[in-house]
């Protein structure tokens, strides 16, 4: 889910994938979209121009297992409540993390297309945009999620107002 829908879905969503389809059957789903991701990161680390967008996906890939990981054992620990207290701010952070992927993936198939002899301008022009959106998407967008990183663990210190029901 990318965009947000203004009639409460959006908080419904997160709930579902915070705490349904990360946990459902020990995070299979999970282990199934980290390996496509993988897979991505390793078809991209091959591509010169693309090694450095593979090694920033790697390393929030590495950030985001962590984050999950902890959030895991939160609600373990302090209750399925308090994990799920920012479901909608996970949703947002797994999302800008998933397009990141998508443009890393469109990139791969950029290179690969330009790479080849028999190119048009008009498709020459269309791949080399997609690049160029990846690059923008790498610089401006996909920073956006260590910010939103930040907040989902170093919440705990709110962990008392939420249990008083403030926040929830």
């Amino acid at each position: 889910r990318i965009n947000a829908i203004y009639e409460g879905t959006t908080a419904i969503h997160g709930l579902d994938i915070l705490g349904r389809k990360i946990m459902i059957e020990d995070s299979a789903a999970l282990f199934y979209f980290k390996d496509e991701v993988v897979k991505t990161i390793g078809e991209a680390a091959k591509i010169n121009t693309l090694k450095p967008f593979a090694q920033d996906l790697i390393d929030e890939l590495t950030e985001m297992v962590k984050t999950i990981d902890y959030l895991m054992r939160l609600g373990k620990a302090e209750g399925a409540t308090i994990m799920l207290s920012n479901a909608t701010l996970f949703l947002e952070y797994f999302g800008v993390f998933t397009i990141g992927w998508m443009w890393l993936k469109q990139a791969v198939v950029a290179e690969i297309k330009l790479s080849e002899s028999a190119i048009s301008e008009n498709d020459k022009i269309f791949y080399e945009s997609k690049l160029a959106t990846n690059a923008y998407y790498f610089a401006y967008e996909l920073p956006k999620s260590f910010a939103l990183r930040k907040a989902l663990v170093e919440k705990s210190h709110f962990l008392p107002i939420v249990e008083k029901g403030i926040f929830v």
